[in-house]
């Protein structure tokens, strides 16, 4: 595996730092080949997913595959699932693996089943991530999943402004409300999903305010929370090993 070249895939700036954080902690042998057309998020908002975006990431890993001489690919743009679907049919072999964002996530989301809290600081992917988790469920015959989607508005804008305590603080203090509003409502929450590879490095600050929660609510546990850099890093990692 020493010196196997991969792409990481970005439409967000955001993306950049958990990417490389978490190659460097699962997959520290692989060379990255770091792309960003960071004007997709902003163009999505107005055309929607359409065929000119699905060309757009089409280009991108061709770019990758042909110039870059990758042998994967691991989008982290996790608003975009049906034009990565279109690149994957595309390009993707067992031999050149494509992978989307949240693909590792999901499936410990739909393992967990049950009542899943996911939310999103970038409101566009909310559609994307619940059809692929819910076409998941249902693929593998699991039909006791239930999502419970929830957009936290402000959290990306600090981000992007350079304020990650406070965009950490509003994915923490959203996520807490959230699970509290849901066990109120007598659901069982069974995981957490943080929905986009950005919002990852708040994983530890939402940990520690559901392990709060619960001993304020007596509940048996703190709710797990999942995050997408890991998961999706070592499953690309396990494609291109075959172990």
């Amino acid at each position: 595996m020493n010196g196997v070249r991969v792409a990481a895939i970005h439409a967000m700036q955001a993306s950049n730092a958990p990417t490389a954080q978490a190659f460097k902690r699962v997959f520290p042998e692989a060379c990255v080949l770091n792309l960003m057309d960071d004007a997709l998020a902003k163009d999505v908002a107005v055309t929607g997913i359409d065929e000119a975006m699905h060309q757009r990431f089409e280009f991108l890993a061709r770019y990758a595959k042909d110039h870059g001489k990758v042998e994967g690919v691991l989008f982290t743009c996790s608003a975009f699932g049906s034009a990565i679907e279109h690149v994957q049919r595309q390009l993707g072999s067992p031999a050149f693996p494509i992978l989307k964002p949240n693909e590792a996530m999901q499936q410990e989301a739909v393992d967990l089943g049950g009542d899943i809290a996911v939310l999103s600081m970038f409101e566009p992917t909310l559609p994307s991530i619940e059809r692929e988790m819910l076409d998941m469920a249902r693929s593998q015959g699991k039909r006791d999943l239930k999502l419970h989607i929830k957009y936290i508005p402000g959290a990306l804008e600090a981000l992007n402004t350079g304020d990650e305590h406070k965009c950490e603080t509003l994915i923490a203090d959203a996520t807490v409300n959230f699970i509290s509003e849901l066990q109120q409502q007598r659901t069982r929450v069974n995981g957490v999903s943080l929905a986009m590879f950005s919002m990852a490095f708040a994983r530890e600050r939402v940990q520690s305010a559901l392990r709060m929660l619960s001993r304020e609510s007596s509940e048996e546990g703190p709710v797990p929370v999942l995050t997408s850099p890991d998961s999706a890093v070592r499953k690309l990692r396990t494609l291109l090993s075959g172990t």
